[in-house]
């Protein structure tokens, strides 16, 4: 089980990386709101995985939360609301870290020197809640607009 959780942990940071990669790009247009949309579709993938071992569900709603935020935005992008399509990606790219940190502080034995092993008993659930909360309070607030 252990070694399940951590190959998804691993998949998951890394789509989230690849998907911050793409918010830093030069341009995002439609194609790049549709593959970061596929990326966050593995990302809550990955996390549903991770949640059913663990019985939890504080990772995949927080990846269904991100799947919201971008279908929303792509609806704002398509009618040319003139939306800071730019300033929502930045933040968006700083809840994503946000999330990977409290992901790495949650999930990974920090007494592994390689850094690399999943724990998955005594966890605290805490700093996922808070960023998911933060993530949620984001997307309503861009519902807003």
């Amino acid at each position: 089980m252990e070694s399940i959780v951590g190959h998804h942990l691993f998949l998951l940071l890394t789509s989230c990386d690849d998907v911050e990669e793409m918010l830093r790009s030069e341009s995002v247009d439609s194609q790049t709101l549709k593959k970061i949309d596929e990326k966050l579709f593995e990302i809550y993938g990955y996390s549903m995985v991770i949640d059913s071992i663990l019985d939890n569900d504080s990772l995949h709603n927080a990846a269904f939360t991100f799947r919201q935020i971008f279908s929303l935005l792509s609806e704002m992008e398509n009618k040319q609301q003139g939306m800071h399509l730019s300033q929502n990606f930045a933040q968006i790219s700083e809840l994503l870290q946000e999330w990977q940190d409290a992901i790495y502080a949650t999930y990974y034995d920090k007494s592994d020197i390689e850094g690399g092993k999943a724990k998955l008993e005594d966890l605290d659930f805490r700093k996922i809640d808070t960023i998911k909360k933060k993530i949620e309070d984001f997307y309503q607030g861009i519902r807003k607009k």
